[in-house]
């Protein structure tokens, strides 16, 4: 089995959205009283257009297109969704109780939840929903949401249970996938992707379906949601403000910009590199919000050197990540040590990042663990045979970014006296060296899921003989 340590230069990428000031959908209302722009706040109504590519399937638990599963999450609700601080809260369920041993959990679910063609939604349709999921014939983003699910039944129309293999105490964070109707798709072939039925979804949440063609896939308001009026604040109202959704169908996620340029659609998503495009449009609202863009060192444990615990801990004072961010994209990321979104509640109370840039220590490190500075680099024959510190990193050049990173990387290292040899491939070529295990350093990227279980980067369960999760 590969063995990789992960560790140190983490930056999660800021992007930019761009989002066009529409007037005539009367988004925002503005009056202009002696020379001062009083902004009375958002209006109700409008249309908002989104850009999509061609839908596979409007079945949310299906479908793999990630525009189409964005804009259904409108249309479906989950048992549990994340707040800012990706701590689950109730949804579909409004309670959870969890056994002593962490292997039984219950659900109690909202009595007061109606799908869009007002038939009540009741625990049977989370066991639907669940069965279809564990179907051995269905291919869904969301398996390994309940991977770890034994068993599942109702105990009644407002209690559901699972019974787990083994404890996860990250169960609730998993359960925010879509819940669908039984009684919708109870007699028809739920896994024919193009289906009738799986064209013309009926989902609980704020937004119901309307119409799909060839051109767009059309929704509304659902004005008797359910969640409309669960607040802390009991005066206000939880209802969006945009009466319509229209997701206009293009052939390909590379015409979303052309298409917010020529005012086909309101909004899209642009990197930081793009952004500066924009920033002096002023037809054009930019906000950034954070990407889930990883990026991270891993090292092969196979390596007699990298095996050597004071080696990685001085590498991991002597990057300066805080420098490579600042030149390289100022202000557009963050630094961290793990694969967690910034201001998620695991990291309350954690100074992130927990490796700081600190030369000495990385060198008092090697010192005490007999590591001294040999005719190239440094070396160590404290425990029999004699080890060194030269490695070989390779990136993936068609990402300039890592390769620009990977060079600051190199000469902060070389300070410390270990030596680098950076490695440009293709990233075809760069995954068949980490897959086959025949590499030493690699720079590589993976996405943060919502959910804090790291287990898709760090069990050996999940990601079996090769751990890099990509």
């Amino acid at each position: 089995m590969i063995k990789i340590f992960y560790f140190g230069i983490i930056i999660i990428y800021i992007f930019c959205i761009s989002g066009c000031v529409n007037t005539s959908s009367q988004y925002m209302e503005d009056i202009i009283e002696d020379d001062y722009i009083m902004d009375r706040g958002p209006s109700q109504g409008g249309t908002l257009n989104m850009f999509t590519t061609k839908p596979d399937t409007l079945n949310p638990i299906l479908t793999k297109n990630i525009y189409a599963k964005d804009v259904l999450r409108l249309v479906f609700d989950g048992l549990i969704e994340l707040n800012e601080s990706q701590i689950p809260i109730p949804c579909i369920a409004e309670s959870w109780t969890v056994s002593d041993d962490g292997l039984m959990w219950t659900f109690k679910i909202r009595d007061d939840i109606t799908w869009h063609d007002g038939t009540k939604l009741t625990a049977q349709d989370v066991e639907y929903t669940f069965g279809v999921i564990s179907n051995p014939s269905t291919n869904s983003i969301y398996k390994h949401n309940i991977d770890n699910v034994d068993k599942f039944a109702i105990k009644d129309k407002n209690m559901f249970k699972i019974k787990l293999k083994e404890p996860n105490s990250f169960t609730a964070e998993l359960m925010g996938f879509p819940i669908i109707p039984k009684h919708y798709y109870t007699g028809n072939d739920v896994l024919k992707l193009k289906s009738s039925i799986n064209l013309k979804p009926i989902g609980s949440g704020p937004y119901k379906f309307s119409k799909l063609s060839d051109k767009d896939i059309n929704f509304e308001r659902y004005d008797e949601w359910w969640g409309k009026n669960i607040l802390e604040d009991k005066d206000k109202n939880n209802m969006p403000y945009i009466s319509k959704i229209k997701a206009k169908i293009f052939d390909n996620e590379k015409e979303s910009v052309n298409a917010y340029l020529t005012k086909k659609i309101d909004t899209t998503t642009v990197s930081i590199n793009e952004s500066g495009k924009y920033s002096i449009r002023s037809d054009t609202t930019l906000k950034k919000f954070t990407g889930n863009e990883f990026t991270f060192l891993a090292l092969n444990l196979n390596n007699l050197s990298l095996r050597n615990k004071d080696i990685r801990q001085a590498m991991a004072y002597a990057i300066d990540k805080t420098k490579i961010i600042d030149d390289i994209f100022p202000g557009e990321a963050i630094a961290a040590d793990i694969a967690v979104f910034p201001g998620s509640w695991i990291l309350k109370g954690i100074q992130e990042p927990f490796y700081k840039y600190d030369l000495q220590k990385a060198q008092k490190i090697l010192a005490d663990g007999g590591w001294y500075k040999g005719k190239e680099n440094l070396v160590n024959n404290s425990k029999g045979g004699t080890i060194s510190a030269n490695f070989n990193l390779i990136v993936n050049k068609d990402n300039s970014t890592r390769v620009l990173i990977a060079d600051y990387i190199k000469k902060q290292l070389e300070e410390l006296g270990i030596k680098i040899n950076v490695t440009s491939l293709t990233w075809e070529e760069a995954l068949s060296y980490v897959k086959s295990g025949d590499y030493e350093i690699a720079l590589l990227g993976c996405n943060v899921t919502e959910a804090l279980d790291l287990s898709y980067l760090y069990s050996a369960e999940q990601i079996g003989n090769f751990n890099i999760a990509n």
